[in-house]
């Protein structure tokens, strides 16, 4: 896959967010794949991470600065922003809550929003050897002048 598509916030071509400062486009693919890792026994380190985040919608430290989770929120998927679906989302899983039926998960509820907002294939991107060779070695924090261009 080449990239992200178009988006409002972010005016994201695939070079701004790949040549972006500490790789957010690699850190956005990560935020995808821990949410599709979340329950993996073999990916302590992904729920570590994500159980880490403070910001309700996940879309915070220590993935992202202040800033860009500002940016992130606001970009555009089917007419609304990517915070408004994701509060739409969060706030229908509520209301089945009320009615018994009530689980909100990572991997089914909240990674799809991301990978559709930022045309992600999770099965790519679980695949690619360079993106899983980046994450054992780095984590969030590539260095070494690393980057990830996408899957």
């Amino acid at each position: 896959m080449a990239g992200p598509k178009q988006t409002t916030a972010l005016k994201s071509e695939s070079r701004i967010l790949t040549d972006a400062p500490n790789n957010l486009w690699y850190r956005i693919n990560t935020l995808v794949f821990d949410m599709r890792h979340f329950k993996d026994s073999n990916r302590a380190e992904s729920r570590d991470r994500l159980n880490s985040v403070c910001d309700s919608m996940y879309i915070g430290a220590p993935y992202f600065t202040d800033e860009e989770a500002k940016q992130i929120k606001k970009t555009a998927l089917d007419g609304k922003t990517l915070q408004k679906v994701i509060q739409d989302t969060m706030a229908e899983k509520l209301k089945r809550r009320k009615e018994g039926d009530y689980d909100v998960c990572t991997g089914h509820d909240l990674a799809p929003i991301f990978e559709k907002a930022f045309d992600i294939n999770h099965k790519a991107l679980d695949q690619s050897k360079h993106f899983n060779n980046l994450l054992k070695n780095y984590g969030l924090e590539l260095k070494d002048n690393k980057r990830f261009k996408g899957v």
